[in-house]
């Protein structure tokens, strides 16, 4: 693949997929599902007559037989290889064409070698470690190994996307290890149909909620949302027009959960439009001297606090609740008015 894109005229080497986003999300997703395996949450089944292609595929003598199990062992050994060859494939990548096939194929040749010496010498067979519990430490700690891998491809999506990015591969980590959860506890040789299909909606239902929950959080508000200040406060109580101001944090799940179900929905808009009134946000994520006086001066330690003045008319803002509805604000913008 490498060779044909560089044949093509792009500038390609070793990690360039690591600059793509997309790829690496999709291999920390892929990674995650592996450690979860290997720490005992969920296990790969594979069906009988999927297990007897594979198992057709790779046995026999033949030149197509003896590809494939170079091609399994290849796959499963990657991971274990990737610091050793991790130069190697640098260098390779540098080359011509013929260089790197060449350099490719003494790994080959390397990774035969085993095989190569046990079928020549069988009696070697006997030193290799028999099965046995040990096999289950190993594996967890393959897994421990995986979850550190996928914290360095986790830090790899923050250096490429910023941390926005990386909360999105949290709650991506989060519904796999959820699905993991499920098909392991629920979705086994040993359930009934009837539990397997249960399962089956229990992991699509968790899908379809996180799904809706990512796209409902994070579209953007509608609301046309000024930056608070004490001048942008004057300013808009001196236009004459009603003033709505949310002090809010990104850290504050409360401030979140109000601003999607109660402020931002249509009814609130149009009321908003209806009578101009103008709308200010105060931003207390990471601290701010003046809000928190602000704060302290309506009796409150922190957000949410929401004011509504009235407009044109000199005095004081209504107070609203921190927990909120549509409603609560439709009616302290009427009492604000009609007093």
């Amino acid at each position: 693949m490498v060779v044909l894109l560089r044949g093509a005229g792009a500038n390609v080497g070793w990690g360039f997929q690591f600059q793509d986003e997309r790829f690496v999300l999709l291999i920390t997703c892929i990674v995650f599902a592996f450690a979860l395996n290997l720490l005992g949450v969920y296990e790969i089944t594979v069906s009988a007559g999927a297990t007897g292609g594979l198992a057709r595929l790779a046995s026999g003598q033949g030149y197509a037989s003896a590809f494939f199990q170079g091609v399994f062992a290849t796959v499963l050994a990657t991971p274990c290889t990737a610091p050793f060859l991790g130069t190697a494939s640098a260098f390779a990548f540098a080359q011509p064409p013929l260089i790197t096939f060449l350099i490719f194929f003494s790994v080959g040749i390397g990774m035969a070698a085993p095989y190569l010496l046990l079928a020549a010498n069988p009696k070697w067979l006997g030193y290799l470690p028999k099965p046995g519990e040990w096999m289950m430490r190993v594996k967890q700690v393959f897994g421990f190994l995986l979850l550190g891998t996928v914290l360095w491809l986790a830090w790899i999506v923050g250096q490429l996307k910023g941390v926005q990015e990386m909360v999105v591969l949290g709650a991506l980590l989060l519904l796999i290890g959820i699905i993991a959860w499920i098909k392991g506890s629920f979705w086994n040789p040993a359930a009934s149909a009837g539990t397997k299909w249960l399962s089956a909606g229990a992991m699509a239902a968790v899908v379809i909620l996180a799904v809706s929950g990512y796209s409902f959080f994070t579209a953007p508000s509608k609301l046309a949302w000024q930056k608070f200040s004490q001048e942008s406060l004057d300013a808009a109580l001196d236009s004459g027009h009603p003033v709505f101001v949310d002090f809010t944090a990104d850290w504050c799940i409360t401030c979140k959960a109000n601003e999607r179900f109660a402020i931002d929905t249509a009814t609130v808009r149009n009321a908003f439009a209806q009578q101009n009134v103008i709308t200010l946000r105060a931003d207390w994520t990471n601290g701010d001297p003046a809000i928190t006086e602000i704060l302290k001066q309506h009796g409150r330690a922190g957000v949410p606090m929401y004011l509504v003045y009235p407009g044109g008319k000199n005095r004081g803002p209504a107070l609203l609740p921190e927990l909120i509805s549509a409603q609560t604000v439709l009616d302290a913008l009427s009492e604000v008015n009609c007093a």
